[in-house]
């Protein structure tokens, strides 16, 4: 099973709030995978999360098993910050 989400439609401006929610909080996993449980119709018997893979569609900004251990924290948030400045997003630090 594959999800797919917009964190952001072409009109909205960028909350970065919300985007550091869905980048980076494990209840954002929770949220989405306990929809699928009951879209589904299996909330009753889900007793994991799956397992992290490649997405089918990349859309404008694809972050690939980020903070799976394959690359290290630091380097996966930089990427992350740079693909954003990228993007003409400005991070005030």
């Amino acid at each position: 099973m594959e999800v797919e989400l917009c964190l952001k439609k072409a009109n909205q401006s960028l909350n970065m709030m919300e985007l550091a929610f869905c980048l980076a909080h494990p209840a954002m996993l929770r949220r989405m995978m306990l929809t699928v449980a009951e879209l589904e119709g299996w909330s009753d018997y889900a007793y994991a999360y799956g397992i992290a893979t490649s997405a089918s569609y990349r859309g404008d900004l694809y972050v690939d098993k980020i903070f799976s251990r394959e690359v290290p924290n630091a380097q996966a948030v930089a990427w992350v910050i740079q693909q954003l400045k990228n993007f003409g997003v400005k991070i005030m630090s």
